[in-house]
């Protein structure tokens, strides 16, 4: 069952795509989106996903401005700005290994998914570090 019902969709959007390139023939930037492989893209490529969020001090929960963020995997980064908050993108969907680091607090590691189609909220809270006197 699944699989005739995957079939008729695609049988319906195979002609929904033949539709809008009929319609918007003589409009490239228009007519691109009615391509099944452009359409797939917006769906589950870079670009259409991403993370995003603010990083607090544990110790008293205010803002943290100038921590890096990076993907371990593809070195993607961000910095957190004045008010703590960061976002990476675009990205593809699927796990990745953020690094959080930032003077005077202790680097964080965090395993996160990033869903097909979306930005999700990661927000961080850091350790500062031990002070020794």
């Amino acid at each position: 069952e699944k699989i005739l019902a995957n079939n008729e969709v695609y049988t319906e959007l195979s002609k929904m795509m033949a539709d809008g390139q009929t319609i918007f023939k003589d409009k490239d930037a228009i007519l691109k989106q009615f391509t099944l492989v452009d359409l797939l893209n917006l769906v589950s490529g870079a670009g259409t996903a991403g993370v995003r969020g603010t990083v607090l001090n544990a110790t008293n929960n205010k803002a943290i401005p100038e921590v890096t963020i990076t993907v371990d995997e593809t070195g993607n980064a961000a910095v957190s700005d004045d008010v703590g908050k960061y976002e990476i993108s675009p990205m593809a969907s699927g796990d990745y290994t953020l690094i959080i680091s930032a003077d005077g607090f202790q680097t964080q590691t965090i395993a996160h998914k990033v869903l097909i189609g979306t930005v999700s909220t990661l927000n961080i809270t850091l350790n500062p570090n031990a002070v020794t006197v």
